[in-house]
């Protein structure tokens, strides 16, 4: 008899119809903490390209940094839009379902293949 009481959260990405907005903090902490990290998969892929093309795991971490590129860009705009007026209603909320979007596929799809 197991003494563990039943995971009430679900492993994958949640399905709910009402997703709550991105608090102003994490948009920040993401903003501060990501950029160095592109910057540092950035110099990678530029030293190490032409030796690593062909392999496997090249596709993954290439694909992890046009990624980690993309959802900067998104962060950003997202953060502009929301410092508009009340919030930047329905841009900002098209705006926060593009930043979830991706970051749910950095997190489920490419994270774990890319063997970083």
């Amino acid at each position: 008899m197991s003494n563990h009481a039943p995971n009430p959260k679900p492993q994958g990405p949640s399905s709910s119809t009402s997703t709550p907005t991105l608090p102003n903090t994490a948009t920040t902490a993401a903003l501060t903490s990501l950029p160095p990290a592109l910057d540092l998969l950035s110099r990678f892929h530029h030293r190490n390209k032409n030796q690593h093309r062909l392999s496997k795991w090249w596709a993954q971490a290439d694909m992890l940094r046009r990624q980690l590129r993309k959802i900067i860009t998104e962060l950003e705009a997202l953060e502009t839009v929301g410092s508009g007026r009340k919030g930047g209603g329905k841009r900002a909320a098209a705006a926060e379902e593009v930043v979830r979007k991706r970051a749910g596929y950095l997190r489920w799809r490419l994270g774990p293949g890319a063997f970083l």
